[in-house]
């Protein structure tokens, strides 16, 4: 993992100008225990990992590599994202469209691979059936908010436990935790990992990010480490009670690098509604879809 540019998270592909089973019932009943809880307070191309990270330490169950065929490796790896309900999988809107429409790209084109550390083997394999992107996403960069985040609606279950979204991502030095499969030396595409790596990182107020409401600016940790090229869409998670809530996805880098400048993720508890009336069917601003 690594980290005002607009250089997107991907595996190098050009997407644009730099990329035990949890039914429905239980995820809106714990959704509801989780929103009871006490509030905290608020504060190119698509890529794949964290430089200056670590081996990941837990299973994290919800998490999800983002795959497509391409050369001879049919599941090549070209962004994370996080399971938030029983079929659905949340990610960045620019790891599924190219710029500069905002159109989904052909859902075909994708599967995902749920639940495993190593991004090669394991977990739950399944194909996307639709992808929803929000209304207001936008590939220009300075909007407020750009709406850099999208569903991925799979063809069936996953026997996965699922992330919740966070009642809020907290104020400027919250501790966020990182999470995705990017590289792990800047400008070298070789170092891209087999196994899910972290890095714990604090969030910074959003000027420093020259971003408002509905992003997050992420500590670059004095240069040093940051999310990467592959990274893109992985989760920012907070721990609220014990449990790793999901607050954030990996939008964007500001530097020339990684990890030369500070991240840009979307703050999902923004669109805490959107993505829930989406999943449960209920009346959601309209998204563009395919599929």
């Amino acid at each position: 993992m690594l980290g005002k540019s607009t250089r997107r998270r991907d595996d190098g592909r050009r997407h644009g100008r730099r990329g035990p089973l949890a039914t429905g019932a239980a995820i809106g009943v714990a959704a509801a225990l989780l929103a009871a809880l006490p509030a905290v307070a608020q504060a190119g191309e698509v890529t794949p990992s964290i430089v200056g990270g670590a081996p990941a330490s837990e299973p994290y169950t919800f998490v999800v590599s983002i795959q497509v065929a391409r050369g001879d490796d049919p599941n090549h790896h070209t962004c994370t994202g996080t399971l938030v309900a029983s079929r659905w999988v949340e990610t960045a809107a620019h790891c599924v469209t190219t710029y500069p429409s905002v159109a989904p790209n052909d859902p075909s084109l994708y599967h995902v691979r749920v639940g495993s550390l190593d991004r090669t083997t394991g977990g739950v394999v399944a194909n996307v059936a639709s992808i929803k992107v929000h209304p207001t996403w936008d590939w220009a960069t300075g909007d407020d908010p750009v709406g850099d985040i999208a569903l991925l609606e799979l063809d069936r279950d996953v026997n996965r436990i699922p992330a919740l979204i966070g009642p809020g991502p907290g104020g400027p030095g919250a501790t966020v935790r990182m999470l995705g499969w990017g590289r792990t030396i800047a400008g070298d595409p070789n170092s891209l990992p087999k196994g899910l790596r972290q890095l714990d990182s604090a969030l910074l107020p959003n000027a420093s990010c020259g971003i408002t409401t509905g992003e997050l600016c992420v500590d670059d940790h004095e240069h040093t480490a940051a999310a990467c090229n592959g990274d893109s869409g992985g989760p920012a998670l907070r721990k609220v009670y014990g449990i790793w809530t999901l607050v954030g996805n990996d939008s964007r880098g500001l530097g020339e690098s990684c990890a030369d400048a500070p991240e840009v993720y979307t703050d999902i508890t923004h669109y805490r509604t959107w993505v829930y009336s989406t999943i449960f069917g209920l009346n959601a601003p309209a998204a563009a879809t395919t599929g």
